[in-house]
């Protein structure tokens, strides 16, 4: 048996069964309905980005820098120059390129998915000659998964599907259509495991980037635009997720991808491809042109390589020694003024197959399906979320224990209140409780929960699907009887009875409506916060600074007639104003209670009337704190116009305040300090051992010595690329001088040479005697000869093979399957282990395949025997322990990186500063000038209480946290 019987390939020159690619496509028939042919039309394509920080962002040491003028002369970065493409309808087109070359930066701007912030584009892309992608239907699979964890394989693409296909389809063809895709993508044997998430395992990062492209699949789009859509996955299912989009592709929707390392099989399914380098083209046009393009320019491809892999070598520029760098620059230079020289002739070219193809654009025309119902979105978010809440019983169990917790510790400190004057006062005290902190404490939580589920509805509002209204009332929809309703009853029931308000139904009923009230501001106002700001400490900054006003403007710090008159006018927009006074109303006056409202224990007198017991009734009290007698309906009338109000300003910031992906948002993360600098990063690990040439050494041969001074970035913050973020990633643990080095998937998501150039660090590393241990899903072909072991496992973890990689071949050959010399021996072993979940009639032939190799298997022909080692003394293994440096060298260093890290975060920045500022400010305003009188007794009071709360802030910043546990581990 062949590699040809594992996955034919009959076309010698491509290496693809074309028609049997076709036979299989009917077979599922994914286009489910017929698309709008597209052609793209990129034109002299240019991206520029400011590179040079904000003046708030420098070190303190060059501002004055700044202030006078001197900026760094290259503060503008060229990212793309000049490019030119074409992809007509009907065909898959690749963007391939070294580390950093600008291909996400095309495949986004082409997309629109990128920011204009500090960035200037030149030229244009066309869809069928309109500039606007809005004219056609398109789909983007981004290289980050963003899945809900708690949903299974299947659910997933349910919910999508019901989003994503209009009218007139029916439920059943839905469902239909996810189970093609289904198994189309090979997600037969985890449709029903949950996505999961980094603590609680599901399903493999490999599922999970499958899952992603099949809820865009569903889209049923005319363009589909894929970021990175084989990164994390093995050899054979990189393989059977582009042999999809090819599929896709030949029922005339438009494919473009990036990719970094496709294997040879691969590349014979592209139609186009496009190579960049360094933000320039060095070819664009038909894939099976481009060998020939090179070899007229005198670039032969070797016999048995990758073109792929080829193309990707010419292209990249190798910064391990200055002599390879020179001679990299010039070839790269070269080939893009040839391609310059070319491009003319190859424009015409397309340019006569783009008139060809205007006619059947024309004539195949479909209209662009519509979005669907507001009443479906509704439907389909509010069981989607119903389910999700169910599924996470942590949170909402914190939900419910809140609300427990707090009735019952509030409950105990208030417990059975007196009638006296101090139990009045202390009432005053409970009712504040009620109305200000248990909405606090469900603003916070509301508004951490938000930042995380904006995520999904972000995405899927850029793709349409979801509108705001939609996600906002679905989300309230889905809670009220889990959450929204529980929790204020819960708290009500508890606090009521433990401190002892009056046991009249009605008062209860109208205590239980405004806690019910103070919820929903709450969760509501927790909406407007993410609106304004989609980052935690951004939108607790918000909340906080609101709370702050309520609790100032509330009228119990400081009595309302106290509040100076300059800022009075507050307590009518503060919502707390009028849950405190309402509370106030039903205790101390109630529903339909007498003219001086209730009468507490006088020790004076029973009569309400005797001057002497004027301060126990009700009436008075209500006086005291600047209320009206009448006070309940009013303000319940006002707090529900403020839940319909915030829902309407959550609806306009969402809406309106686009979250746009910025021109060098990083998409990918490792675990380093998103605001260090790769230097940083580095260097502060070695510092601690006085190897700064060492750091230096590791910069240069990781490939890192052209991006050694950028910022490492984030999600939010401009960086470097994900494949760099990579090797900084292995750079920080080769510079520990370990003996036993582990490391996951090293080469995921790197183009194939700095693939290469890793693999040879660390071989070199092996060489000098350390033990390096690695798993791998895509390794070239020229990678395999460094492999001096091979530890090959099928799905459940069963070994098919442990031994050198020299003899791997030949132990297969014996089983009678034989590896071409045309092939890749690591994509070979890997197809033979794969069970084909595509097509059920050659499901039951390969899983009994992979059946047949594990018994096959036995670990005794591994010889141990001729494994040299040396076994180590206690003595020898304890001076190979890693010793911790002392506080005196260790501390100064992370001080010094954590102060570069904090200063390089202006958002940070300005939270905490305008945290503190903006209190004192409102206090200010609030308390000053503090008088002498009786009535200022209590405002001095709640100046001593709210300037103590000082301590909070700074508490709700969990990036610190985050950093922390990533640089510990």
């Amino acid at each position: 048996m062949t590699a040809e019987d594992i996955c034919p390939l009959d076309d010698p020159k491509h290496g693809v069964n074309v028609e049997s690619l076709q036979d299989q496509a009917a077979a599922f028939d994914l286009s489910f309905r017929e698309v709008q042919p597209v052609d793209i039309r990129v034109k002299d394509l240019s991206l520029e980005v400011d590179i040079s920080p904000p003046i708030w962002e420098t070190a303190p040491s060059q501002i004055w820098r700044r202030l006078r003028g001197k900026t760094t002369t290259d503060a503008r970065k060229t990212v793309l120059d000049g490019i030119d493409a074409y992809m007509p309808s009907g065909s898959l087109t690749a963007i391939i390129g070294s580390s950093g070359s600008g291909k996400t930066s095309l495949l986004n701007l082409m997309a629109g998915r990128m920011g204009m912030t500090k960035a200037s584009v030149a030229g244009t892309t066309t869809f069928n000659g309109d500039a606007n992608i809005e004219s056609v239907r398109s789909a983007y699979v981004m290289q980050e998964d963003v899945l809900i964890p708690t949903l299974t394989v299947r659910e997933t693409l349910r919910y999508s599907a019901d989003l994503r296909l209009p009218p007139p389809t029916t439920q059943e063809e839905r469902h239909q259509t996810v189970e093609q895709v289904i198994m189309e993508l090979g997600l037969k044997e985890c449709a029903d495991t949950r996505i999961g998430t980094n603590i609680h395992k599901g399903c493999s990062g490999g599922e999970k980037r499958r899952t992603s492209i099949g809820v865009q699949m569903l889209a049923n789009p005319s363009v589909l635009f894929c970021d990175e859509p084989t990164t994390g996955l093995d050899a054979t299912s990189a393989f059977q997720i582009v042999r999809t989009l090819k599929r896709l592709a030949q029922k005339g929707r438009t494919v473009i991808i990036s990719i970094h390392a496709p294997r040879s099989e691969i590349w014979s399914l592209f139609d186009n491809v496009v190579l960049l380098a360094r933000g320039s083209v060095l070819y664009s046009g038909l894939s099976s042109r481009s060998l020939s393009y090179f070899e007229n320019h005198g670039h032969v491809i070797p016999p048995f390589v990758n073109p792929a892999e080829f193309l990707i070598d010419l292209a990249a520029i190798d910064n391990r020694t200055e002599e390879l760098e020179a001679a990299s620059l010039a070839r790269v230079d070269f080939l893009k003024t040839s391609w310059r020289t070319e491009e003319k002739t190859e424009k015409e070219v397309l340019g006569s197959r783009k008139d060809d193809e205007k006619s059947i654009t024309r004539a195949q025309a479909i209209p662009i399906a519509r979005a669907v119902s507001f009443s479906r979105q509704f439907r389909v978010l509010t069981s989607r979320t119903f389910k999700t809440t169910i599924r996470d019983p942590m949170g909402l169990a914190g939900s419910l224990l809140e609300a427990v917790g707090m009735g019952v510790i509030s409950g105990w400190i208030f417990l059975q209140l007196d009638e006296s004057q101090a139990g009045i006062r202390s009432r005053q005290g409970s009712l504040y409780t009620s109305s200000s902190l248990n909405g606090y404490l469900i603003l916070l939580y509301e508004t951490y929960r938000l930042t995380i589920d904006i995520r999904q509805f972000d995405r899927e509002r850029t793709e349409g699907v979801v509108g705001v209204p939609a996600f906002l009332l679905s989300r309230r929809a889905a809670r009220l009887p889990l959450e929204d309703l529980p929790v204020p009853i819960i708290f009500a029931v508890i606090f009521y009875f433990m401190v002892g308000y009056r046991l009249s139904v009605g008062q209860f009923f109208i205590f239980l409506a405004l806690t019910i009230l103070t919820h929903y501001i709450a969760i509501t106002f927790a909406a407007v916060s993410i609106g304004i700001a989609r980052s935690f400490p951004g939108a607790s900054l918000v909340g906080n600074l609101s709370f702050t006003v309520q609790s100032f403007a509330c009228g119990y710090f400081v009595q309302s007639n106290q509040i100076p008159v300059y800022v009075r006018w507050l307590k009518w927009v503060a919502y707390t104003f009028y849950i405190f006074g309402a509370l106030c109303a039903n205790e101390f006056i109630g529903p339909n209670g007498p003219p001086e409202g209730q009468f507490y224990d006088c020790p004076f007198s029973d009569d309400p009337n005797d001057p002497a017991c004027t301060q126990y009734t009700g009436r008075y009290i209500m006086e005291s704190l600047g209320f009206p007698p009448n006070w309940i309906w009013r303000p319940i009338v006002v707090l529900v116009a403020f839940v319909v109000g915030h829902y309407l300003l959550a609806g306009i910031l969402l809406q309106y305040n686009h979250f746009a992906m910025d021109i060098a948002q990083a998409r990918k993360s490792d675990k380093d300090t998103s605001t260090g600098v790769e230097k940083m990063a580095v260097r502060p690990a070695e510092e601690a051992r006085k190897k700064n040439r060492r750091a230096e050494e590791v910069l240069l041969k990781m490939g890192l010595k052209e991006c050694a001074d950028n910022l490492i970035g984030s999600e939010l913050i401009k960086g470097i690329s994900g494949g760099e973020k990579r090797r900084v990633t292995i750079a920080i643990q080769i510079l520990t001088d370990p003996k036993v080095l582990l490391l996951d998937e090293p080469t995921s998501g790197l183009d194939a040479f700095t693939a290469m150039s890793i693999i040879e660090v660390l071989k070199g590393l092996a060489e000098e005697g350390r033990t390096l241990v690695m798993t791998i899903h895509q390794a070239r072909s020229d990678l395999f000869q460094h492999f001096s072991s091979v530890l090959l496992l099928a799905r459940g973890g069963y070994p098919v093979y442990a031994g050198d990689g020299a003899t791997m071949l030949s132990h297969f050959g014996a089983l009678g399957y034989h590896c071409p010399q045309t092939t890749n021996p690591a994509d070979f072993v890997l197809d033979l282990i794969t069970v084909d979940l595509q097509q059920v009639d050659r499901e039951a032939v390969t899983r009994e395949r992979v059946q047949k190799l594990i018994l096959s298997w036995d670990d005794k022909t591994f010889d141990l025997g001729r494994q040299t080692s040396h076994i180590a003394t206690p003595a020898e293994l304890g001076s190979l322990k890693r010793q911790m440096l002392p506080f005196r060298i260790t501390y100064p260093l992370v001080l010094r990186r954590s102060a570069i890290n904090f200063w390089r975060q202006p958002p940070l920045v300005m939270a905490r500063s305008m945290q503190v500022v903006g209190i004192g400010i409102i206090m200010a305003l609030f308390f000053a000038p503090l008088k002498n009188d009786y009535a200022a007794v209590q405002s001095r009071m709640g100046f001593i209480q709210e300037f103590g709360a000082l301590y909070f802030v700074g508490a709700l910043g969990p990036p610190y946290l985050r950093v922390y546990l990533n640089l510990h581990v």
